[in-house]
């Protein structure tokens, strides 16, 4: 089973997903446009044995800036945090989502939106 970190790569392009998005909503995270797609495509959603519910990509200017997983209550996060840590990918994780970000997110910034 392919890893699902293979499927998304943050800075990638809109159009590599679009056929596979549907639009959420538009959200501003310092004075930055972020619109919000859902992933739909019927794929395997094993990440490192944790059951993911959803997944959500966040593009400015048509690029991926963040993708954020709705995990299974039994994911033990603290391990995906630290397997995130040693692929070098930024993730924090509020509730049960785990987010994975590119460098120009603050992680505060992110974290009063999502209040």
């Amino acid at each position: 089973m392919k890893d699902i970190l293979n499927y998304f790569t943050i800075g990638e392009s809109y159009e590599k997903n679009e056929f596979n998005l549907q639009s959420v909503k538009t959200i501003l995270i310092r004075d930055l446009e972020y619109e919000v797609y859902k992933y739909d495509k019927n794929m395997s959603k094993a990440l490192f044995g944790s059951g993911i519910v959803e997944i959500y990509l966040y593009y400015n200017v048509d690029i991926l800036s963040m993708i954020q997983f709705t995990l299974e209550e039994e994911t033990d996060l603290e391990l995906l945090i630290e397997l995130f840590n040693d692929a070098n990918l930024r993730c924090t994780i509020n509730e049960r989502n785990l987010y994975i970000i590119n460098k120009q997110f603050n992680f505060k910034d992110l974290y009063n939106h999502l209040k």
